[in-house]
């Protein structure tokens, strides 16, 4: 696993977003010169880069509200387990690349309504928030009606149990 593997998303991200709005930017001078066609596929390629850009960020959101304004109250990384384990949690010795993982869990707080949404991310030997979301919940209400659920991801493994590879 690359150890800056975050830092190249993000500066994937930057590069893809700063495209956006260039090509947005050829597209108004090709519309005021008068070349429609290719305005249209400027923007036809801005719009694709925009939704490709999309699949490289994490949506937290509120699970009262549905609010984007979320600011992280506390974090904590949950209890770590062999990745192939024997029924009573020990390391299973029969495999070479066993490696020990955990999630990343995060609460986070609500600016709009004032919630608090526990989102728990994909088990890893580096457990960060920049892992894959699997789980998002309420963990306290916040003001006015709920608006909003909570979130489960239906392929993420739930980590329980021994875990053998199959020989």
């Amino acid at each position: 696993m690359n150890p800056n593997a975050g830092f190249f998303k993000r500066l994937l991200t930057s590069i893809i977003t700063a495209s956006c709005f260039y090509l947005l930017f050829l597209a108004f001078a090709a519309s005021i010169a008068g070349d429609t066609p290719s305005a249209s596929i400027l923007v036809i390629l801005s719009a694709l880069l925009f939704l490709f850009n999309r699949r490289f960020k994490h949506h937290i959101y509120c699970a009262w509200c549905g609010s984007h304004s979320n600011k992280i109250k506390e974090s904590k990384i949950s209890n770590w387990v062999w990745e192939y384990r024997n029924k009573d949690g020990s390391q299973d010795k029969r495999v070479k690349s066993n490696v020990k993982k955990a999630n990343f869990i995060a609460y986070w707080k609500c600016k709009k309504c004032g919630a608090i949404t526990q989102t728990t991310h994909n088990a890893s030997n580096k457990p960060t928030r920049r892992n894959k979301i699997i789980e998002l919940k309420l963990t306290e209400p916040g003001t006015g009606d709920r608006t909003s659920n909570d979130y489960f991801d239906p392929d993420a493994r739930v980590v329980s149990g021994e875990n053998r590879k199959n020989t």
